[in-house]
């Protein structure tokens, strides 16, 4: 099933994380990406892409940081190189904010 159909079996207001490009890395990205601009409750996760940043400028440029959640897949990655590896394409400090936790704590309701 196409990653836009199974979105849009989840009602409106659950929020659904597509972590790894939609858990196919880069062979499935363009398909995340299709399925998050179609469907306003998915979030990218940028586990494993974060250290690649052409994929992260692609989901920046299509859904942008409001849309985006850090994850660094640790321990198997390193944390520290992939948030400097995202901090290094100077989206803005709004961005990183939301990126590196914001997003979140809109998802999960946390108070800041």
């Amino acid at each position: 099933m196409p990653i836009p159909c199974r979105s849009r079996c989840w009602p409106g207001d659950t929020r659904r994380a597509h972590h790894h490009g939609a858990l196919g890395y880069r062979w499935f990205l363009a398909d995340a990406i299709a399925a998050a601009r179609q469907c306003p409750n998915i979030y990218m996760g940028l586990s494993v892409l974060a250290s690649e940043t052409i994929m992260v400028q692609q989901i920046y440029r299509a859904v942008g940081p409001t849309r985006m959640v850090f994850g660094s897949d640790a321990p198997s990655c390193y944390p520290d190189l992939a948030a400097e590896a995202i901090r290094r394409l100077r989206l803005g400090r709004e961005a990183d904010d939301l990126i590196f936790g914001g997003v979140l704590q809109r998802i999960y309701r946390l108070e800041r």
